[in-house]
């Protein structure tokens, strides 16, 4: 019985801190052009959308775009918290 309380604090706090982790990389690759968006404000198939276009702008701008981990990263961020 302890065994199981154990892994599911453990999965828990490992999905906690991953959350945590994909809200900071949200932060401070979007706040650096534009004052952040709220994930409630569209679904995930929106946001991709949105994403894609962000990328584009990246580029046009000379900015470094997300790479494919931080795009994943940040579209799932904004899937699990979208409406």
């Amino acid at each position: 019985m302890r065994a199981i309380l154990l892994v599911a604090c453990l999965a828990f706090s490992s999905g906690a801190l991953a959350d945590d982790f994909s809200k900071k990389l949200f932060e401070a690759r979007c706040s650096i052009c534009h004052q952040l968006p709220e994930p409630m404000m569209l679904n995930a198939k929106q946001w991709k959308i949105v994403l894609l276009t962000m990328q584009q702008r990246m580029q046009h701008l000379k900015m470094a775009p997300l790479s494919e981990d931080e795009f994943k990263t940040v579209h799932d961020y904004l899937s699990a918290h979208s409406r």
